[in-house]
């Protein structure tokens, strides 16, 4: 049987002024204003005439039409009748411009300013449906999260820009078990004061811990945490999907490497007859085929060679290490292919001779820094050896 977290109440209550922006209900909005975006909007109320904003009532959500939305000085009236009246906001087409004075004056009374891309009438019928069912907004910003990440596939990248594109003043990162970043955008790993922060385990398909999703967002309104949590729990899935793709593909490369590693070996353990510097490994004789696959997977194949040979400590016990190791060996390794051999994994890579540098020391240093970004994944003991021909 399997376990489901209840079913969190939706949550009741007015919608905000922030809600109203976040839920992408006004097209193209733009808010000054912004210290007043907690208000609740209870009402609409279409104005086209300046005596009717004596007759404003609190709460309302004031969208200016016609001579009242057509001049600076008209708009800066509403801005101030709406403060005496207690108004939730003003809205007002951008069609036609508006002088940075108004928004300022929207910043210093603390109304917020919402400056629409559209007909004002069509956003009064959008504002009144959100007032009349707040609710379903929220439901709404949802649905049309899981129809945008249901687009993306499973590839990481186009997950997050999906997240980044429904949730707005929000930002969202992908992070690995200790913390570092695999998709996304850094600043939501930054320490803001204020700033909301929701975090969603990410299960990598098979028993373990892909890392997790962190979303940041300046919006402290009630209810938004549960929104982004929602939001987030949606991409669990398809990052999940992605995740069992890249380690079914990586475990494809692994198997066709190894493979390839001992046809080489077993071709070529009596063609190499020199000892000397430059040697080619791959030596003359048959396995032109191998010579050639290696080649093109770019392969060190001239000497003087350092060896490296990886192994998971004793009672090691976990899924293949394969995948681990060589997502660390590829970003921290001294660099070279990581082949599956035997009980080891090894790697080789060709040294350029130096005066005064032991390659051998050098190699040791980054097997040594490799086994150290390997420990959070897996533990794991190397040997370095070389340089041979």
């Amino acid at each position: 049987m399997v376990n489901r977290p209840a079913a969190r109440p939706v949550r009741e209550g007015p919608l905000t002024v922030a809600e109203l922006v976040q839920q992408g209900r006004l097209a193209g909005v733009r808010m000054s204003g912004a210290s007043g975006r907690d208000a609740e909007v209870r009402s609409v109320r279409i104005v086209d005439r300046t005596s009717v904003l004596d007759t404003l009532e609190p709460h309302t959500a004031v969208v200016l039409t016609g001579r009242v939305a057509a001049a600076g000085w008209t708009v800066e009236m509403a801005l101030r009748k709406a403060w005496e009246h207690a108004a939730a906001c003003v809205v007002v087409t951008g069609a036609a411009g508006r002088p940075g004075s108004v928004g300022a004056l929207a910043e210093r009374l603390g109304v917020p300013l919402l400056v629409i891309d559209e007909d004002a009438l069509d956003a009064a019928v959008r504002i009144a449906s959100a007032v009349a069912r707040p609710d379903a907004g929220r439901t709404a910003l949802v649905a049309q999260a899981a129809r945008a990440l249901a687009d993306t596939g499973p590839h990481a990248g186009r997950v997050l820009s999906a997240l980044h594109a429904v949730l707005p003043s929000t930002t969202v990162a992908l992070v690995g078990p200790t913390g570092e970043l695999l998709a996304g955008r850094r600043a939501a790993l930054s320490e803001q004061g204020g700033s909301l922060t929701v975090r969603v385990e990410v299960p990598d398909g098979a028993g373990g811990s892909l890392g997790a999703l962190v979303a940041r967002s300046g919006s402290r309104v009630v209810g938004w945490e549960e929104t982004v949590r929602d939001v987030l729990r949606l991409a669990v899935a398809p990052l999940t999907a992605w995740c069992a793709v890249r380690r079914l593909d990586d475990e494809r490369t692994g198997h066709r490497a190894a493979s390839l590693l001992r046809r080489l070996l077993d071709t070529d353990a009596g063609a190499v007859d020199g000892d000397g510097p430059g040697q080619d490994v791959a030596g003359a004789g048959s396995g032109e085929n191998e010579r050639a696959e290696a080649a093109a997977l770019g392969w060190p194949a001239r000497g003087p060679l350092i060896g490296y040979a990886l192994r998971p400590v004793a009672g090691w016990d976990g899924p293949d290490p394969g995948p681990a190791l060589r997502a660390v060996w590829g970003s921290v390794g001294p660099g070279g292919p990581l082949v599956a051999y035997g009980r080891c994994w090894v790697a080789w890579q060709s040294v350029a001779p130096a005066d005064g540098v032991d390659p051998l020391e050098a190699a040791a240093r980054q097997l040594a820094d490799a086994l150290t970004a390997a420990a959070p994944y897996v533990p794991v003991v190397g040997g370095v050896a070389g340089a041979a021909a």
